[in-house]
């Protein structure tokens, strides 16, 4: 039985799906996923992407669909923490989705597979790391990137908006003075 059988078929309780789903409907989840399923390109992607997530939201997401695709594979998960720096309690619970879930996984999976676009068992997929700090042209040979300044900035107790602010003044100074300027409750520029 295909993924798509199972979702269209009787492993997932239709009563169950429509009230989980029912709860969202306030949320725009409807149109969100109406406006996913407009783009045509990767590229459309990223750009929708990244102006609708944050960075880590987005890692988040590729990262349980990492994990899922590595439990199918059966991988451990030692394996999968040590691949993709997922915790263990993420790790349950893309396994619990797996198992008893709507088949999403499965139905995405499957269709990868016939597009020839699922990566081979055991295929690397690392956490990109390395790839986003060798990719970033803006940041200066040497200096540490904003999120790790960030970082250590949160752990500090410093105030979110007041980080959020200093590291959009890097990235461009111009555009984040605007920006603070029409938003109350950043910090103004000293």
């Amino acid at each position: 039985m295909s993924a798509n059988e199972r979702v269209r078929g009787s492993r997932v309780d239709k009563g169950v799906l429509a009230m989980r789903l029912e709860k969202l409907k306030p949320y725009g989840i409807d149109f969100l996923f109406d406006a996913i399923l407009t783009l045509r390109t990767p590229e459309e992607c990223y750009a929708f992407f990244d102006d609708l997530c944050t960075i880590n939201e987005l890692k988040a997401f590729g990262q349980r669909l990492m994990v899922a695709k590595m439990l199918r594979d059966g991988e451990t998960y030692a394996a999968i923490e040590a691949k993709t720096g997922a915790s263990t309690a993420t790790i349950s619970r893309v396994k619990r989705s797996l198992h008893f879930g709507n088949d999403g996984y499965a139905l995405v999976f499957e269709r990868l597979e016939q597009a020839g676009k699922l990566p081979p068992a055991g295929a690397a997929f690392g956490d990109g790391r390395e790839e986003a700090a060798a990719a970033d042209p803006l940041r200066p040979p040497g200096s540490k990137a904003p999120a790790a300044r960030a970082g250590k900035a949160a752990g500090r107790g410093a105030d979110a908006a007041a980080l959020a602010a200093e590291v959009r003044d890097e990235e461009a100074p111009d555009e984040a003075r605007v920006r603070r300027a029409a938003a109350p409750g950043l910090p103004s520029e000293a």
